[in-house]
């Protein structure tokens, strides 16, 4: 296969700043080995998601650049024949296979690595991964709302974010309240925008696609496709974080350790940056 359209380098887009997690991760990945030809890569955060107009800037100028990001909750995950999670592409831009990074380092063998290495005592694989799923269990009721809403917005209906997880109630019925406040607060608002009718079917689809996702969560344990790496990794690291040790020193150590031939779309995401014209 040849390099990229025969060119010498090419500058990939990433969230974060300079010498973050996210630089850390995509330079290993796009620069830890290289094909033939002298082909390089360069690597450049650029804040937020309110940075991608940097991206698409550039991008207008030269077809050149490509970018990454977290999928987040913004597009559904999508698997292969293999059942392998895929990557997903946009406007040049593309999107993670899991939710964000910090879903790679959910692995208990690479917790336990970690700790031993900074000389701290270790819980087993098993309780690790125990306690993961018990996590995930607890965030069922945040995350069944967070994807109903997101139905709801690609649909047309944009309702409010829900709010900053570390300040909610996770039990059901307090999720579900606060929904429900959430759609109060767009029917009071969203007039001016939709119309009645469609505005009163749409809303009320909200309990029938909130069943939905809790049942599918429920009775699956595909939680890392579904589920933010962010919000499992803070909890799963609580109890572990002693001596300055902390879910963002682990994620900073873990981006420099993880194996990439473990992700298939990681794998992919790599090949089309050194390959793709």
């Amino acid at each position: 296969m040849s390099i990229a359209s025969s060119l010498q380098s090419r500058t990939v887009y990433c969230e974060g700043k300079s010498g973050g997690l996210d630089a850390i991760f995509f330079t290993r990945l796009l620069t830890s080995s290289t094909p033939l030809g002298g082909f390089t890569i360069r690597v450049e955060p650029i804040g937020g998601k309110s940075g991608w107009g940097k991206f698409f800037d550039a991008y207008a100028q030269d077809t050149n650049y490509m970018a990454v990001r977290d999928r987040d909750l913004d597009k559904q995950p999508i698997f292969d024949t293999t059942e392998n999670i895929q990557l997903q592409y946009e406007s040049r831009v593309y999107f993670l296979g899991l939710p964000s990074l910090e879903s790679y380092f959910l692995k208990p063998s690479l917790l336990v690595d970690f700790l031993q290495e900074n000389n701290r005592s270790s819980p087993s694989i098993d309780e690790l991964e125990l306690k993961l799923q018990k996590i995930a269990q607890q965030l069922i009721p945040y995350y069944t709302v967070r994807w109903a809403f997101q139905d709801l917005r690609n649909s047309g209906i944009h309702v409010p974010s829900l709010g900053d997880i570390s300040s909610m109630n996770l039990d059901e019925s307090a999720c579900i309240n606060a929904a429900h406040t959430k759609l109060d607060e767009f029917r009071q608002t969203a007039a001016v925008f939709v119309t009645k009718a469609r505005q009163t079917i749409k809303v009320n689809e909200f309990n029938t696609i909130y069943q939905r996702y809790k049942a599918k969560f429920i009775a699956n344990t595909d939680f890392l496709f579904w589920f933010d790496g962010k919000d499992l990794l803070k909890r799963w690291f609580e109890g572990l974080g002693r001596g300055g040790l902390s879910s963002e020193t682990y994620s900073e150590w873990a981006a420099s350790k993880i194996e990439f031939k473990d992700h298939p779309d990681l794998l992919e995401f790599q090949r089309i940056c050194w390959y793709q014209k």
